[in-house]
């Protein structure tokens, strides 16, 4: 068959294991990119790279195909012009909820808030109408009615339209939004008005066929947790078939500001019913719109409103926004200065969290140098904190290795044998590798002769079997004995002797020598096979012939070479010979094909120098110098061009066989049993992979190590500890996170189940709570447990004899008039309140001792007051409503003591032995009932911020009183 072949067609030989070729520094990476050596790009060939290529684009193409059949089959079950689900079969139901314009610019996209200047007039709008501006509002709004001047394919409908499914929709006239419908549409100042007057368009969401239903009997059709209002009752008897819709303040006083501040184009707050059903596509249906002018709203007033649309079948759910719009308008006055009269908080309210000046305050804020939330010094102390500890953690691991480095030798491994991974079972290596080629593959191919490709597996056996040549080790400084069959295993620095002389079989034609090209010219290949090193194995040979003859698995033609090896070397030599015969110290060697046609064309296969490795050459120690001993297994005529699987065994007592590791066979478990034996394998005494002496290592060492870890943080924290002073901070001051600017502090407190709230709220004719309105009773109690941590600790000081630091002054609550005694105005609807500042280490406020330094912002009752007082080294304390509702509903206050200031001889608080804080009492003498009152107090002193975020300086808290009748009125609304 071979002579039919052309003979230069390569001829391929023998397979056995192929170790991948060791690449070190970039070239480990390099040639995964490109391979000059296989021309492989990224591990491919090019022609691979084609066929993945074309592999790919015909998978997609019927991938997509498949995906647009799909598509049209799914298309075809879609209706055309009208949705799939329409009514309450869809998702979005058959409750429409309320649109507003105009819209929010897109920074402010998730504000509910119009951001109004009171004055504005003339502005100059921006070139996309972006921004918050009055006349950017009024252009956003313009742009959505424009859409109304389209009448193309509409058509003029009357009352007598409603139910119709025509394919035009009605159109809308924008006539009768009035004021609404022209331009600047109030939000700017327009003849003699003094504020704008901003309208607002609401209209219906639009859902597709779906009709109103008009109320039948309107006491019947009402949600009685959703009442009518008065006002939509009037219009609905009116007429019936229309959609109303009414806008309300939600807070009281909201609905103060609001009160007849609001006009409604047209004036009866209808959309007809004639514009409904919406059949028709999106570009020929108008929305009907109500226009909604709002006028005379109070400047810096957050005003929350809320517009519902009353129909039969439109119920009202904040939650998802059903039948219901709600916003807030903020009105400000710019002074021709540019400075604005709303406070920060209150404009960012509506302007975006995140934008570029945010983040540039965030980079860096002049006003705190800070960078990045953190000032230079915090910046210096964290880095060098972070430097310190990477420091000490890496001295701690350094030590932890050297630790461990000092537990092992450097030329004995720490596990041996079979406490190591590699374990006691020693593979088998071969030679030559092609390096070069394919790292993953175990067949070893040439063409032999003169023009053939074997000198790269040449000079691979040349170069291992360098280091045998005599005298090398020798050269290094190593000594070799020549060792016997009789003698005993190695000792630690003993080697035994191997030339690379004894490889060659001086009885075959062609030998296994470099000379003569290790056969591979002549086609008669050579491999040279030897045993992996592992440290302390030691082979246990089958001494016992009748052993060997019963084995099942050892070949036939091995058997017979054993045998015929003992009766040469030890038949009739005496018992002890015979039963121990040295010749048979051997790890015995056998190759052949592995199916029936590799045996086949195999061929004669030969040794050299013996058919195994002798057991004088283990165990291996590392000694210096020492030489594996090698077999060079010589296929004598194997058949070329056929490809030849080839299995090389080592038999010894003890081996296994695996193909998967190229060590024993491993034996199949499957299910219970493989469970079984991982928590118990009988056969190797483990527990869960590990034997008991490795379990009880592996405890030891992590007992160790975590005793060690525990011990180096305990270290760390003692270390830490060292720092702190246990009398009071480590930072103070302006050093501290905290600063030098206290918060100011509210008593009494709320209850556990309203902790997160800032509401005072009772009833004051009544000392029980009921469900929803807390009895005067419930404030009198925290406020005497409160006051009853104010004993007759600590002197009494003046401002002569101040606190110090082991002493501080005693607080006489009786200065608290008229809040140190009785039920504290609770029960006479004339609530005390107390204020005091939050303790700061080491802060002595500074005063304003001198009343030209008074701020201008300072509220001008507390400025005269403060003239009026002769001793001002105190904290000056200041209530007031927020709004001018609260302004007024809020009423006249009353501060004890009457200085209504906290003495500067309290301070500085030291962590003082029974330190009691100083406080202002103020109380409420008339208070509006039933109405939400949004108070602010804030505490005055040179060195005191002012930060409504971050409650610096000043207090924020809502009074809510009732009596009698207001409380049931409030509890009606919870039925």
């Amino acid at each position: 068959m071979g002579a039919d072949k052309d003979q230069d067609a390569p001829q391929l030989l023998g397979a056995t294991a192929f170790k991948p070729k060791e690449r070190v520094g970039a070239d480990r990476y390099t040639h995964v990119l490109w391979d000059k050596e296989t021309g492989e790009v990224c591990t491919r060939t090019p022609r691979s790279w084609a066929l993945i290529t074309i592999f790919y684009l015909i998978y997609y193409s019927c991938l997509a195909c498949f995906w647009y059949g799909m598509l049209c089959l799914f298309f075809t079950t879609l209706p055309e012009g009208r949705p799939k689900w329409i009514d309450t079969e869809s998702l979005i139901g058959a409750n429409p909820g309320l649109g507003l314009r105009p819209e929010q610019p897109d920074v402010s996209i998730s504000s509910s808030i119009l951001l109004l200047k009171k004055n504005a007039k003339g502005e100059k709008y921006s070139r996309d109408f972006e921004t918050t501006s009055n006349i950017d509002w009024a252009k956003r709004y313009e742009k959505y009615l424009k859409q109304y001047g389209n009448t193309t394919l509409k058509r003029n409908c009357d009352d007598s339209a409603y139910g119709e499914s025509d394919e035009l929709g009605c159109i809308f006239d924008t006539a009768v939004l009035g004021e609404c419908g022209t331009f600047p549409y109030g939000y700017e100042l327009n003849g003699a008005e003094e504020t704008v007057s901003p309208c607002v368009l609401v209209k219906l969401n639009r859902i597709f066929g779906w009709t109103p239903q008009p109320y039948e009997n309107i006491d019947d059709d009402q949600d009685p947790e959703d009442p009518v209002p008065d006002r939509v009752r009037k219009l609905v008897a009116q007429d019936p078939n229309n959609i109303y819709v009414h806008c309300e303040g939600e807070n009281p006083a909201d609905v103060e500001a609001l009160d007849g501040n609001v006009k409604y184009f047209p004036d009866n707050q209808a959309i007809p019913f004639k514009y409904f059903p919406f059949n028709q596509p999106a570009d020929l249906y108008h929305s009907p719109v109500v226009g909604v002018k709002f006028s005379n709203m109070p400047v810096g007033q957050l005003i929350h409103i809320e517009c519902k649309a009353w129909a039969k079948d439109i119920s009202h759910d904040r939650k998802d926004r059903l039948g219901l719009v709600h916003f807030e308008i903020l009105l400000h006055f710019e002074e021709t200065n540019g400075t604005s009269s709303i406070t920060d908080e209150k404009a960012n309210l509506a302007e975006p969290k995140v934008s570029p000046s945010n983040m540039g305050r965030y980079i860096y804020n002049s006003k705190t140098n800070e960078m990045f939330g953190r000032t230079f010094s915090s910046w210096i102390r964290l880095v060098a904190f972070s430097l310190v500890f990477i420091v000490v953690l890496t001295v701690f691991w350094a030590i932890c290795l050297w630790a461990f480095s000092q537990t092992m030798d450097n030329y004995t491994p720490r596990l041996q044998t079979s406490m190591s991974y590699i374990g006691q079972n020693p593979g088998l290596g071969y030679r030559p590798m092609k390096n070069d080629e394919d790292p993953y593959s175990s067949l070893i191919w040439f063409r032999h002769g003169g023009a053939g490709n074997w000198g790269d597996l040449k000079a691979n056996l040349d170069y291992f079997l360098s280091k045998y040549e005599p005298g090398s080790f020798a050269n290094a400084g190593a000594s070799q004995t020549k060792c016997h069959w009789d003698r005993s295993p190695l000792e630690r620095q003993e080697a035994c002797e191997f030339n690379k002389e004894w490889l060659s079989d001086q009885g075959s034609d062609i030998k296994c020598i470099s000379e003569e090209n290790y056969g591979y010219y002549h086609g008669k290949p050579c491999i040279l096979l030897k045993l992996n090193k592992i440290f302390g194995w030691f082979p246990d040979p089958y001494y016992n012939v009748t052993e060997v003859e019963n084995h099942p698995d050892i070949p036939d033609s091995l058997k017979n070479h054993i045998r015929s090896t003992w009766e040469e070397n030890c038949r009739n030599k005496g018992p002890e010979k015979e039963e121990r015969c040295p010749q048979l110290n051997m790890v015995w060697l056998d190759c052949n094909g592995e199916e029936d046609p590799d045996k086949e064309n195999i061929g004669v296969v030969s040794y050299t120098p013996w058919r195994g490795f002798p057991g004088y050459f283990f165990p291996y120690w590392n000694q210096l110098g020492y030489l594996q001993p090698v077999v060079m297994v010589q296929l004598k005529n194997p058949t070329p061009g056929v490809l030849i699987n080839i299995e090389c065994k080592a038999w010894a007592k003890g081996l296994e066989h695996d193909r998967t590791r190229r060590r024993g066979l491993p034996v199949e478990r499957h299910g219970f049993e493989k469970c079984r034996y991982f928590c118990y394998d009988p056969d190797k005494g483990t527990i869960m992979g590990r034997t008991g002496k490795s379990w009880a290592l592996i405890t030891v060492f992590y007992l160790i190590y975590y005793a060690c870890l525990s011990a180096f943080w305990l270290l760390m924290m003692y270390i830490f500890f060292l720092t702190i002073r246990y009398d009071q901070p480590r930072w103070i001051a302006e050093e501290s996170l905290i600063g030098t600017s206290p918060g100011l502090g509210l008593r009494p407190e709320q209850p556990d189940a309203t902790i997160d709230s800032s509401m005072i709220i009772f009833n004051k004719n009544s000392e029980m709570s009921s469900p929803n309105v807390p009895g005067w009773g419930l404030w009198k109690d925290k406020i005497d447990r409160f006051l009853v941590y104010y004993d007759e600790a600590g002197k009494r000081c003046n401002g002569t004899d101040p606190a110090t630091k082991d002493e501080p002054c005693n607080f006489n609550v009786n200065s608290l008039g008229d809040c140190a005694k009785g039920n504290y105005g609770y029960s006479t609807g004339q609530p005390c309140l107390y204020f005091k500042l939050n303790k700061i280490f080491g802060v002595a406020n500074d005063h304003y001792n001198d009343a030209d330094e008074l701020p201008e912002e300072m509220p001008a009752e507390l400025t005269q007051h403060i003239r009026s007082q002769r001793d001002k080294e105190k904290v000056w304390v200041d209530c007031h409503g927020e709004n001018p509702a609260d302004v007024e509903a809020m009423g006249k206050v009353r501060y004890f003591p009457n200085h209504r200031g906290l003495p500067g001889m309290y301070f500085p608080y030291l962590n003082q032995l029974n330190y009691r804080s100083p406080m202002v009492a103020v109380q409420f003498m008339n208070a509006k009932m039933g109405q939400l009152i949004h108070i602010e107090c804030r505490a005055w002193a040179k060195n005191i911020g002012y930060d409504r975020m971050d409650r610096i300086g000043m207090v924020h808290f809502e009074l809510l009183m009732f009596d009698t009748p207001t409380a049931k009125e409030y509890e009606k609304s919870y039925e």
